[in-house]
């Protein structure tokens, strides 16, 4: 029985990315009440049901379109997998997975727009609406507008950063506290530097960085 809870955790992560990736895309593109399925990036024709699967859609697909034989991009089931991992790991480490739910939400879709697109909506902070009200008493208001001014005045004089990474640090910050935002950007920063020595780019999104961040920390040093 814990084995198939254990499992249902895993596909409900995959299954937020998978939705929050086609929920991305189409509302960038104002698509989002068409009621229509995923179409292939190639021909556009639409996907069957059972290859919208996470992870398992991919792979009984063999990574290419069913229609035109057209790759699918590899990081649409790593995020999936990503994402099914780390509420696992909540689920098993935590006591707290409603909260961190929310949480994990809004970071999927700010992280998916900012990878995808290099901007951000503000609507997609509204789920981070929930996690306050639950813990209201507990937020770090007062810390999170002194790391909101300090990243400001970061990103005014070295344009390193852009707003949006300001903005979540800071709401971050609010939420799990400054101690915790510090682990949250020291971590970004090392996962990108690992990417960096991958990849050699001169710039990043840094958002996907601070979600994956985010997920480590909270399981880390958050009970």
């Amino acid at each position: 029985m814990q084995l198939f809870y254990y499992v249902l955790i895993f596909f409900i992560g995959a299954c937020i990315v998978s939705f929050a990736t086609v929920f991305v895309s189409d509302f960038t593109h104002q698509q989002v009440w068409s009621h229509k399925r995923s179409n292939c990036d190639n021909c556009h024709n639409q996907i069957p049901f059972y290859y919208t699967i996470p992870i398992v859609g991919y792979l009984g697909a063999f990574g290419k379109c069913s229609k035109c034989n057209f790759p699918i991009k590899i990081w649409y089931p790593m995020s999936e997998l990503i994402g099914g991992l780390m509420l696992l790991s909540a689920a098993i480490f935590s006591h707290s997975l409603i909260w961190f739910l929310t949480i994990f939400f809004s970071l999927t879709l700010l992280a998916l727009s900012d990878f995808q697109f290099g901007y951000i909506y503000s609507y997609y902070y509204l789920p981070l609406i929930i996690p306050a009200l639950l813990h209201f008493s507990q937020l770090y208001l007062l810390e999170g507008l002194f790391v909101y001014f300090l990243m400001y005045v970061f990103q005014i004089t070295t344009k390193s950063v852009g707003i949006a990474d300001v903005e979540v640090l800071a709401i971050l910050t609010v939420l799990l506290g400054y101690v915790n935002a510090v682990y949250i950007l020291f971590f970004a920063c090392c996962l990108c530097l690992v990417v960096h020595f991958f990849q050699k780019k001169r710039s990043y999104r840094f958002i996907p960085y601070l979600s994956v961040a985010t997920g480590i920390v909270y399981l880390i040093f958050i009970d």
